[in-house]
């Protein structure tokens, strides 16, 4: 019983900061440095990008495809994958 109140309380915080993490970057007025590195490094599938493993911009990749190169984009990803640790850090625990 006791279990089941507490992973609801992790999911909800984890779709609270998910949530938190897109209206705070829509809140600002220009995407940020790390945002505008991967709307530049985006743009091509390569298998490295500077001193970086690949995953992330391929991801970024993907998304991009689906809601364009915007700041939603980049925080939904952000977000998704920030959520995806909480609940897997639970999980683990």
């Amino acid at each position: 019983m006791l279990s089941a109140i507490f992973q609801k309380k992790i999911r909800f915080l984890a779709i609270v900061s998910g949530l938190a993490i897109v209206v705070i970057s829509l809140m600002k007025s220009a995407m940020e440095l790390e945002d505008a590195e991967q709307a530049y490094y985006s743009q091509w599938l390569r298998l490295g990008y500077d001193d970086q493993p690949p995953l992330y911009t391929w991801l970024q990749v993907a998304i991009n495809k689906f809601f364009g190169v915007s700041k939603v984009s980049f925080a939904l990803l952000r977000a998704v994958i920030f959520s995806a640790i909480l609940l897997l850090f639970h999980q683990f625990a």
